[in-house]
Formats: structure tokens, C-alpha cells, sequence
């Protein structure tokens, strides 16, 4: 590197024109060694020699750039090698190795240059990140382009071969790599070895869009990233959904170690995956989020029958949330079930409010003679929730039993603040009235007699009430209008 030396001192004694021109006086003056490397380089890989701009070649001299195509393991490529002399934008020699053609991605991918150490936190690891899901990777690389070929050409192996280039000074921009070397190249092994090297990439990077499915295909069998395994199986379901790459790959997501790939891929195979998303549903251990997607699928796909023994066990579960969904599933499904409705009774009393009303009202959804005398007592808890609850669900399959319990619940109901309430309670009465023989369209029943009170409604069909209000002794009763026949209440 004397000659950088030279030309640093140089520009100091003579400035940037004279010392540029001292430069390449020397250089004209130098061993014929460097020649006898570019030409026997040109030589050996069909090259071109191209002198320098400013004189005639000579064999005796190096030339300032080779180029011409170079084929390796049956691609194809255009190499360009180029010397850049010291100028009024650089300080030093410098070389530019460039290599484009075949089928290499489109993307751009170079360093990062803003101070991302300091301006944005370091992914976590296998942590879906900006690009791809590589933590070192996104830390210094930016791609930008189309997401699956980025994610297709991308796997393991050629991920860490290209950052290993970029960190060295290299890029890849629409379809060439290019690798900057400081200094000029004077021996015959350390150019062929940068040559090597960009051939390497390159056939890592080589990308027809015909083979994109196999490569996301791959990235999901055998990634090292659970993010890059996840986003390739993603991909591959959205731009290839009817290949038979998709299909397999969401068999190999079945097998992953990861819970929320497994999901993914089982979800997509449809019977074939139920027995995985079942599992995932069962495991404590896993996230609840997860669990509850799963439970979710299951609850939409999978026929009743076989879904009623999950929905069974997750009664039982010590997390609420799952609990709940199971209820809501089993109330939605209604029918008899006296082993459910025993097991959501006898559980009323362990949960928290949020489960107990939900659990009630799954027990009011269930035709089960003996849930009425279950939810009764909740209908003093203290939590408005759980008291709405149990109204609402007397209201489904409450007997005339019910109805002195709900009215009580109705007067104990704050008037401004549980008006809510009272008018559930009132809805529930009506309902259960509507419910008992004889209680068709325009006929009326006797709901509850105490000595001094009844009521009486008229079916939902007609919409409305009749009630007869507590009589008074003392009170006269006034006439009716005429023609009424009875006496004014």
C-alpha cells in the first residue's frame, strides 16, 4: 500500500492535480507483477483486458478493468473488475468487483447507516424483526423489495453468506452485486478469492421465480428462526395456497417445536390437523392467546360430538378464559347435557364472577331440569354480573317456581342504578309465564297466586302484561267505565 502512501504525502506537498499526476508517473514505473496478475486472471477466465482511459495498452502494463462472462456450475454471470486511482472523491486506490445476470433477486440489500445501535432496540431473539426475523441480520442489513422473494431467497445458509458480504463493503442492488476493496489488487489469489466469493453468493442468491415455493418450502422445513419459518409458511399459504409445496409445509409446520407454527400449519390441513390444534388447546404450559385461536378453530370446524369432551375438559381448566369459551360454546350448542350441567353447577361456587356468569348462563342455554335450582341462589350474589346472569338465564328454563325469587331479586334492584336489571327480571317473568300450558296467542296465565297477589300475562306474541295489583280493603273499589262490566283497579 506504498503507493497510498505516496499519494497522501504528495497531495500534501503538491496538491490534488500534481499529485495525481505524480502518481501515475510512479505507477507507470512500477514491476510488470501486477500486470502478469490481471492478464493471467483475464487469461484463465476468458476476460477482456481494458487499459487505462488516458493511454494505450501495453502488455507491460496492468489494465484498469476486466470484464466478460464467467460460468460456474451452470450459471452465467457478467464479471467487471475495475481500478479506481485517487481523485477529488477519494484519497486512495480502490477496487470494484461487479458481477450481474442469471436469475439474481431484484431486492437491495446493503448496510445499514443510520446508528440503529442507538436510534432503535436490538430485536429480541427469534423475534419477528424488520425485514426477515434474523436479529443480527436486521441489526445490519436493509432489504427492501418484494417480501417473498426476500423471504424465498433468504434462507439460512445464504442469509448469513450475505451478511458476511455486507459487512465487508458489498451490496446486492437490482439483480449485481458489487464488493469495494481498498487499496489495489496485486497478487493473482486475492483477486481469484473475491471472484470466488461473489460466485458463491451468487449461486445462493439465484432466484427464478418458478422456484420460490420450494425455497419457502425449505425455509420452513429447516430454518433456523422460528419467524422466518413461521412468515415463509405464511407466504407460501397466501401466494401458493393450492401447491403441493403448501400442503407440505404445513405438515412440516405440524412438527415444528414452535406451538405457534404448529398452529398455523395444522389449522390449514383440516381434519388432518385437528388431533395437533387439539393438543396445542390442552397444554397449560402454552400461551393463552394461542390456546384460545385454537380453541376458536376447533369450536368453527370440528363436528360437535367430537368437540364436546375438549369442551368438557376445559370446564375444568385453571384458566378463565378458557373456561368461558368453553361454556359459551356448550350454551350456544344447547340440548340436553346432565354431565355438563352438573360439572358447570358444581364449579359455580370455585370461579371468579366473570366465569360464574358465564357458567350460568351456559346452565340456562342446557335443557336440564335440574339447572334451575342451581342458578337460583346466585340470584343474590353480589356482583351485578353474576345476579344479570342468573336472570337472564331463569329467563330460558325457569318454572313458575322461579318467579317469587326473580320478583325479589326486582325489588332489591337499585332504581337508578341496576334499572337494567329490573327490566331483565321483568323480561324473564314474562317469558316463563309465556312458557306454561295454555299460554298461546291471546290466551292468558296465572304465573304466581299469593294470598293477596296475582299476575297475569299475555303471551309474547301479543307483547304485553296483565297484572292484578295487591288488593286493599279499606279502599272502595270505584266503577269501571261503562260497559266494562268490573270495577276500576
Amino acid at each position: 500500500m506504498w503507493m497510498d502512501l505516496m499519494y497522501t504525502l504528495l497531495r500534501a506537498a503538491l496538491g490534488e492535480t500534481h499529485a495525481a499526476a505524480a502518481v501515475r508517473f510512479l505507477d507507470r514505473r512500477r514491476p510488470a507483477g501486477r500486470a502478469n496478475t490481471w492478464h493471467s486472471v483475464a487469461e484463465r477466465r476468458g476476460l477482456e483486458c481494458r487499459p487505462p482511459h488516458d493511454r494505450a495498452p501495453s502488455d507491460s502494463e496492468a489494465p484498469r478493468s476486466l470484464a466478460g462472462r464467467i460460468v460456474d456450475g451452470g450459471h452465467s454471470w457478467f464479471l467487471e473488475v475495475k481500478e479506481h486511482p485517487p481523485d477529488a472523491t477519494r484519497d486512495r486506490w480502490s477496487s470494484e468487483f461487479r458481477l450481474s445476470g442469471g436469475s439474481l433477486p431484484r431486492f437491495d440489500a446493503r448496510r445499514r447507516r443510520e446508528p440503529i445501535l442507538i436510534a432503535l432496540p436490538i430485536p429480541a431473539p427469534d423475534a419477528l424483526g424488520a425485514e426477515l426475523g434474523s436479529p443480527g441480520f436486521d441489526h445490519e442489513v436493509r432489504v427492501t423489495g418484494e417480501e417473498v422473494e426476500v423471504c424465498a431467497v433468504l434462507g439460512g445458509e445464504t442469509r448469513e453468506r450475505l451478511l458476511e458480504f455486507v459487512l465487508d463493503g458489498g451490496h446486492l442492488t437490482d439483480g449485481m452485486l458489487t464488493q469495494y476493496v481498498k487499496g489495489r489488487i496485486d497478487d493473482e489469489a486475492s483477486m481469484e478469492r473475491i471472484i470466488r466469493r461473489l460466485e458463491t453468493l451468487a449461486s445462493h442468491l439465484q432466484s427464478p421465480a418458478d422456484e420460490r415455493p420450494q425455497r419457502l418450502l425449505l425455509n420452513v422445513e429447516s430454518d433456523s428462526l422460528r419467524a422466518v419459518r413461521k412468515r415463509s409458511l405464511e407466504l407460501l399459504l397466501e401466494h401458493f395456497p393450492g401447491s403441493s409445496e403448501a400442503v407440505d409445509a404445513c405438515r412440516a409446520a405440524g412438527r415444528d417445536r414452535a406451538a405457534d407454527v404448529r398452529l398455523l400449519g395444522a389449522r390449514h390441513l383440516v381434519e388432518e390437523g385437528w388431533a395437533t390444534v387439539e393438543e396445542i388447546v390442552r397444554s397449560e404450559d402454552l400461551d393463552v392467546a394461542l390456546r384460545l385461536e385454537g380453541l376458536e378453530h376447533l369450536i368453527v370446524r370440528v363436528p360437535r360430538e367430537r368437540l364436546a369432551t375438549l369442551l368438557g375438559f376445559l370446564l375444568a381448566s385453571p384458566t378463565p378464559e378458557l373456561a368461558r369459551r368453553a361454556a359459551r360454546a356448550l350454551g350456544r350448542a344447547g340440548g340436553p347435557g346432565g354431565a355438563v350441567a352438573a360439572h358447570l353447577a358444581g364449579r359455580l361456587a370455585e370461579v371468579d364472577p366473570k366465569t360464574r356468569a358465564v357458567f350460568l348462563q351456559a346452565l340456562g342455554a342446557l335443557d336440564e331440569p335440574h339447572a334451575e335450582a342451581a342458578i337460583l341462589p346466585w340470584l343474590t350474589d353480589p356482583s351485578p354480573e353474576v345476579r344479570r346472569a342468573a336472570v337472564e338465564a331463569l329467563g330460558r328454563c325457569g318454572t313458575l317456581a322461579a318467579v317469587e325469587p326473580l320478583r325479589a331479586c326486582e325489588q332489591a334492584a337499585g332504581r337508578v342504578l341496576e334499572a337494567g336489571l329490573r327490566e331483565a327480571v321483568r323480561d324473564a317473568v314474562r317469558t316463563i309465564q309465556a312458557r306454561r300450558p295454555g299460554a298461546a296467542s291471546g290466551q292468558l296465565s296465572l304465573a304466581a297466586v299469593t294470598a293477596a297477589t296475582g299476575t297475569l300475562s299475555v303471551s309474547p306474541e301479543l307483547g304485553g302484561a296483565l297484572t292484578a295489583a295487591q288488593t286493599d280493603p279499606a279502599r272502595r273499589a270505584e266503577p269501571g267505565p261503562p260497559g266494562t262490566g268490573g270495577p276500576r283497579p
